[in-house]
């Protein structure tokens, strides 16, 4: 065969293993951008869902503020019936001890 086409024929093969390995590359990196892409969008949804599930919870807090302080001072209250109760059932026990 002759010396030069056997160097080009030996360089097109070449140029083929290049080309296949580069392409090769190419996948491997095109399938890890995908994961990258898909990884990056679960954690955005996952923000966004946390995000809206912030918003929500703000947009409640006034009402559960109001309704938290109706309930401290009914509980205060309550407490104060039964400091009351309690006084008089010690009053009572005092009276029937004497």
């Amino acid at each position: 065969m002759n010396p030069f086409f056997q160097t080009y024929v030996t360089q097109i093969n070449q140029a083929v293993v290049d080309l296949s390995n580069t392409l090769e590359e190419y996948e491997r990196r095109l399938h890890q951008a995908q994961d990258d892409k898909e990884e990056k969008m679960k954690e955005w949804w996952a923000v966004t869902r946390q995000a809206k599930a912030m918003r929500e919870t703000l947009d409640r807090m006034p009402a559960l503020e109001e309704e938290n302080a109706c309930l401290r001072e009914k509980n205060s209250e309550a407490l104060e019936r039964v400091r009351r109760i309690l006084d008089y059932a010690k009053a009572l026990s005092g009276s029937i001890e004497r």
